[in-house]
């Protein structure tokens, strides 16, 4: 028996639709919250990730961070969540932790990562 080649475009459009509901929530969690409104806004990098972030793996340490053509003012809550993207979540702890109110902007980061692969399609990021 040979399948409707329909059946594989409804199914599809299904899991298109769940992805987008998903998405759709998370955004409009984010932008109904309005503590998210009203931000303190901070210097951020905008694309502190490990492609701008220079590693001196013989002094194990940051020799330096470069691309600054996304900085300006803006939610810090962004740039860890180019740490967290890039280098994972125990290593992301470690940052909040030091970070004074890291626990406060852990909803935000998760959402912003959750976005970053929508900003690269859009050559935003």
């Amino acid at each position: 028996m040979v399948a409707q080649p329909s059946y594989g475009m409804f199914r599809c459009f299904s899991i298109i639709q769940a992805l987008c509901f998903g998405l759709s929530h998370n955004f409009n969690t984010f932008l109904n919250n309005t503590h998210n409104q009203n931000l303190e806004k901070t210097f951020i990098h905008g694309d502190f990730g490990a492609s701008n972030i220079i590693w001196d793996r013989k002094e194990n340490r940051v020799t330096g961070v470069i691309d600054f053509g996304g900085s300006g003012l803006g939610d810090p809550a962004y740039d860890f969540a180019g740490i967290l993207s890039s280098y994972g979540e125990e290593f992301f702890e470690i940052c909040t932790n030091l970070y004074p109110g890291g626990s406060q902007i852990l909803e935000r980061v998760h959402f912003y990562r959750s976005t970053f692969a929508l900003q690269e399609d859009n050559g935003e990021r």
